[in-house]
């Protein structure tokens, strides 16, 4: 089995803290799919104590014969999203992701290119941001042994030539537990 990537080395024991516990927050979360094959997600939640009602609908449309998945996403902040992804066609194990969004009132537009390459010891992924600046590089490397895990994760902005996050993390994963330190 291949290792997770780097941001979910620790998710299983993040989940006990933060997955559906929730103070003060109430949450709807209706999907639906169609006949031929069309995911609806709809997301409603409004927090009591900040007085914040916010919501999302996406869209998520499957193409197996290609390899491809189309996913659209319209929240309450006015954000759309587009995301086109790519699975095991250049290789087995290998996805690319074109992710874009628009808030059409500001005309503030982002756009991503991420890669990712999954094998039975290893994840790899590369990340570009593409900024008005110069894009930002993103990339993570996890390596997996019959249960022990090593990570490496790094952010770098070339626009300033500058490493901006550097992390390292190792766990030990077994089935009735999961120990983590980075």
């Amino acid at each position: 089995m291949a290792p997770p990537k780097f941001t979910d080395l620790n998710k299983q024991v993040s989940d006990i803290f933060n997955k559906g516990y929730f103070f003060n927050v109430f949450k709807l979360d209706v999907k639906t799919r169609t006949a031929n094959g069309v995911n609806f997600n709809v997301v409603g939640e409004h927090n009591t104590e900040a007085s914040r009602t916010s919501g999302s609908l996406e869209t998520k449309y499957v193409v197996p014969e290609y390899g491809l998945t189309f996913l659209e996403k319209w929240n309450t902040d006015n954000l759309l999203k587009c995301e086109i992804t790519a699975d095991n066609r250049l290789a087995e194990g290998f996805k690319v992701v074109f992710d874009a969004s628009l808030v059409p009132n500001t005309g503030k537009k982002t756009a991503e290119l991420r890669t990712a390459y999954t094998h039975d010891k290893a994840h790899v992924e590369t990340n570009v941001a593409f900024d008005k600046d110069g894009p930002i590089l993103n990339g993570a490397l996890v390596l997996g042994h019959q249960g022990w895990l090593a990570g490496y994760q790094y952010i770098f902005n070339t626009a300033r030539s500058t490493l901006t996050k550097n992390n390292f993390a190792v766990g030990f994963k077994a089935k009735d537990f999961t120990l983590f330190a980075n």
